[in-house]
């Protein structure tokens, strides 16, 4: 409103001077003019960002103003030479800013919330049932004597009485096969006898076959059959030494039950040049009977047969078995059936058949049993 009063007498006055004119003198730019006094009257405005009234006014009134004839200005004389004119400036108009249009603020459009991932239910593990771990029960130790006890009772089916017609002595049975037993002994145990029985286990006779005889080194090999037997592993005496334990078993006496034991500990292992074997000599008690019976180590092994003991008022504990390795050196020709024809004396040796006493025993004056 300001800018109006202001130029309201500005017009007036152009509107009179116009009037006045009869001639019209070069015609000035009056809207520049105006615009440009209008411009320099005016203090500078910065632009708002809501609209500009004032400048749609003057904007309106510059356009009315510039229908308007152009009045010509009527030259005044004067004395003084008329100047060259002055060119007077074309005012360009103050370019007025455009009001700036608001970019609307785009609506934010809502982000898309993602589902959210299903967490699986974890899956039970199936905790195993602990397999219970077993107790181990430690076996007993045995002592020394139930040790010997429970050998001595594993073994004693493998000893056998030998029975003939002339006395009785014992035997082991060292192999079988297909129901057979091979059942060795003392050769002097069946020597000259017409029938040869054997008990298994003081119990069962059966009926022995003479599979071979060896007369230089005593032994003999017998066989019976059918039935199911127990053997007696043979052991091994190369490295036998003198104090080692040993085991006697047999049928003493001819003494009615099972297989008697007695112990004693190894002497002595020798060779003897004239029976061409090795012996084992020992302090335990060998007794008529024990002949062909088996000589055992402490893990229940054959490792000699019982033969003879040496007797006499000053004589006490000196027996003799018939060695491992003798036995292990015979037994593959004995068990074939093979006859050994060596007619060795057996005189220098006591041979312990029952009944060995000391006295002599004789038949219709044939000697039986007696000492040498």
């Amino acid at each position: 409103m300001a800018r109006l009063v202001l130029l309201a007498p500005l017009l007036a006055f152009l509107i009179v001077l116009g009037c006045a004119t009869e001639e019209a003198p070069p015609t000035p730019d009056i809207p520049a003019t105006v615009n440009a006094a209008v411009v320099a009257a005016l203090p500078r405005t910065v632009a708002a960002a809501t609209p500009d009234i004032e400048a749609t006014v003057e904007s309106l009134f510059q356009t009315k103003v510039a229908g308007l004839p152009t009045p010509t200005v009527p030259p005044v004389p004067t004395d003084l030479p008329t100047p060259a004119p002055t060119a007077t400036p074309t005012l360009e108009p103050t370019p007025v800013p455009a009001t700036p249009t608001r970019v609307p603020t785009p609506t934010p459009e809502p982000t898309a919330t993602l589902a959210p991932t299903p967490t699986p239910s974890p899956v039970p593990t199936l905790t195993p049932a602990p397999t219970p771990t077993p107790t181990i029960v430690p076996t007993p130790t045995l002592t020394r004597s139930q040790a010997l006890t429970s050998m001595i009772e594993r073994v004693r089916p493998g000893v056998v009485r030998v029975r003939t017609n002339l006395g009785s002595g014992s035997g082991v049975i060292f192999e079988t096969m297909d129901g057979t037993a091979f059942i060795l002994t003392n050769y002097h145990v069946i020597q000259d006898a017409g029938k040869v029985d054997v008990i298994v286990n003081d119990s069962l006779t059966f009926k022995a076959a003479i599979q071979g005889v060896d007369r230089a080194r005593d032994l003999a090999v017998l066989k019976i059959c059918c039935a199911q037997f127990s053997i007696i592993p043979l052991g091994n005496t190369d490295d036998l030494s003198a104090g080692a334990e040993v085991i006697v078993m047999g049928y003493p006496l001819g003494l009615a039950g099972k297989a008697k034991v007695t112990r004693g500990i190894v002497s002595d292992v020798r060779y003897e040049n004239k029976s061409r074997r090795w012996e084992i000599q020992t302090d335990a008690p060998i007794n008529p009977g024990n002949s062909g019976g088996p000589m055992l180590s402490l893990a229940g092994e054959v490792v000699g047969i019982n033969t003879y003991k040496r007797v006499g008022d000053a004589v006490e504990g000196v027996g003799f078995a018939i060695a491992e390795r003798t036995l292990r050196d015979q037994l593959s020709n004995l068990t074939s059936g093979e006859l050994s024809l060596v007619l060795a004396p057996l005189v220098h040796r006591t041979p312990t058949p029952t009944p060995l006493l000391k006295y002599t025993l004789s038949i219709n004056g044939r000697k039986v049993f007696g000492e040498e």
